[in-house]
């Protein structure tokens, strides 16, 4: 019991008023920040949805929206970043963005965790292109069942301490893969449960061919944007369940 008494005296306890608001980052579209607040800091946000939905589009309209002082670091895993389009976008100046093309998930998790108190936002895109290194140092056809869900485990675990005490607002990038499964949901998203349990939010964007928004270039007709449905699937910071509607142009 003496020994139970001690461990309980040296933990750090907070009052509601040592805590404070939560702080976020604008998502750089209204309809969102409208809906969520933007992008909460010192917590972690995870975005999701099919293949050319728009998640990197909407991380750059995020990254326009900051300010010229501050500093982005954005790891893009999927070594598909156009450089032009976030300059052109970005209201951060140039040498205020660090990217990084590096995909080896230790690599990158040592790095973000490490460094989460430098960088007002960190985007990594995208969680489906992370690769364990056995894997990646492995031959054509070895089995790594399950290693990637358990690295990740491991990395959120050691990443939420240190990102709760930083001002960094931390953006997860997923892909929706669709499953073989005859019941529940047959859609999922990579890496295992640990960044789903973890997010203080999560947002899945979706869309449907007739949301397109079609323009005139030359007198033909062209498609210049698509709408956007962001459904709020979970939140700590506000309330759930609910979505809104922006477009995205290109």
């Amino acid at each position: 019991m003496a020994k139970a008494k001690a461990v309980k005296e040296t933990l750090q306890l907070k009052t509601l008023s040592d805590i404070g608001e939560i702080k976020f980052a604008s998502s750089g579209v209204p309809e969102i920040d409208e809906l969520t607040g933007g992008f909460p800091r010192a917590r972690i946000t995870e975005i999701f949805g099919m293949q050319g939905i728009g998640k990197t589009d909407l991380m750059l309209k995020c990254l326009s929206a900051m300010s010229t002082d501050s500093k982005v670091l954005y790891m893009d895993v999927e070594n598909a970043l156009n450089p032009e389009r976030l300059l052109k976008k970005g209201a951060t100046k140039p040498e205020n963005i660090h990217i990084s093309e590096e995909s080896i998930l230790q690599e990158v998790a040592q790095y973000v965790t490490n460094h989460v108190n430098d960088y007002d936002v960190i985007v990594v895109d995208s969680v489906a292109a992370l690769v364990p290194r056995e894997e990646a140092n492995g031959e054509s056809g070895d089995q790594f069942v399950g290693l990637k869900a358990r690295l990740m485990g491991q990395w959120i675990r050691q990443l939420t301490a240190k990102l709760g005490k930083s001002n960094c607002a931390l953006v997860f990038i997923n892909q929706l893969r669709d499953s073989m499964i005859l019941y529940g949901d047959p859609q999922f998203t990579p890496g295992g449960k640990a960044l789903p349990y973890a997010a203080s939010l999560r947002i899945k964007l979706s869309t449907v061919k007739a949301d397109r928004i079609d323009g005139k270039v030359d007198g033909k007709t062209v498609v210049k944007g698509h709408k956007v449905t962001a459904l709020v699937v979970k939140s700590k910071v506000g309330a759930p369940h609910r979505s809104t509607q922006f477009s995205l142009m290109y």
